[in-house]
């Protein structure tokens, strides 16, 4: 059995893929070894942090501005929500790549290099005048891809990447690591490995379909009643509709069996209260609770789960996947 190639990816292509990078690396990993690097990780953590910041300094300058007009109130400090969204992108990459994350090795010795390479320019360090330390990420990552597969890895490696440090220097780069290394690595454009991703086929049945149209419309109603609620009204007397959990990772059809596999006794041990929150009506690691769920509507929702149980047993998977389509309607994202 022939050795898989590895494939590298730089920091580019995983923002350049954000909505789809889970179904792109399963794909990949089907014909790849597939690595990212810790400098990677790091980078995409620096840009979430400053984005967080940017919305915290928003609502800071608002405060200041209209502090005679509103008073508003932080219900998440900034440390404590960066710290989350820290622990939840982390367990992301870690569940993600597993053992196939390259980390940094910050021995003095490679600091010495990182260091002469900089006052040497030396790709991917920029050569252009007053370019001052630019590429010293770029130079974090090839390092840590230098060291890494000099006892690492196969002897083939592809590095996918649109960042003209590298691509502009590839011949000098490729000449370096098979020197070092004494394996061959080609720097690819992002596009190259995108095009390569296994489109799936779509196998339609001919035989007749059930008619499910007031089944669907239910299913739609009593699971939707799980996921937001009549919360307030406005100064106009509007009905403000709140979600009533939020979700840091999306949930599965795994999720919804065994949500409504219990949802019973969760019912039972709550069953004189009025509503109980989310967290504790719905076994969901990391669920964020936002306000509470009437015991009613749980109600109707168990009891549209057992009729479909009694009634349409073979299509309990489909209605698990139904369910779990709009909970994630309730998904607040953390990219990676």
């Amino acid at each position: 059995m022939n050795e898989k190639i590895s494939l590298v990816f730089d920091t580019n292509f995983i923002v350049s893929n954000l909505s789809k990078i889970e179904d792109t690396y399963k794909d990949l990993s089907m014909t790849y070894d597939v690595f990212i690097s810790e400098v990677s990780i790091q980078e995409r953590l620096s840009h979430k942090y400053m984005e967080l910041k940017g919305k915290y300094d928003k609502i800071n300058a608002i405060t200041i501005e209209h502090q005679n007009l509103v008073e508003l109130k932080i219900k998440i400090q900034f440390d404590e929500r960066w710290e989350y969204i820290e622990k939840v992108i982390n367990g992301k990459y870690q569940e993600l790549f597993g053992k196939n994350i390259i980390y940094f090795n910050s021995h003095q010795e490679t600091l010495k290099i990182l260091m002469d390479r900089a006052f040497r320019k030396v790709p991917p360090f920029s050569t252009a005048d007053k370019a001052s330390d630019k590429g010293f990420k770029d130079s974090l990552i090839w390092l840590s891809i230098l060291e890494y597969f000099q006892k690492n890895g196969g002897n083939k490696i592809y590095f996918a990447t649109d960042d003209k440090a590298f691509k502009n220097n590839s011949l000098v780069l490729c000449k370096e690591f098979n020197e070092r290394t004494k394996k061959s690595i080609e720097i690819k454009d992002n596009d190259f490995f995108l095009s390569k991703v296994e489109k799936k086929d779509v196998i339609i049945e001919n035989k007749p379909l059930p008619d499910f149209s007031l089944l669907r419309k239910r299913i739609h109603k009593d699971i939707l009643a799980l996921c937001c609620g009549y919360y307030s009204r406005d100064d106009f007397g509007n009905v403000i509709l709140r979600d009533t959990f939020s979700l840091p990772v999306k949930v599965t059809e795994k999720d919804m069996m065994v949500i409504f596999c219990d949802l019973r006794r969760i019912i039972e041990a709550n069953i004189l209260d009025a509503s109980i929150p989310a967290n504790i009506a719905f076994n969901i690691n990391n669920i964020v609770n936002e306000c509470n769920i009437p015991i009613d509507v749980l109600q109707r929702a168990l009891s549209l789960y057992d009729n479909i149980y009694k009634e349409h047993k073979d299509y309990l998977p489909q209605f698990f996947n139904a369910a779990a389509n709009i909970f994630n309607n309730n998904y607040f994202d953390i990219p990676f």
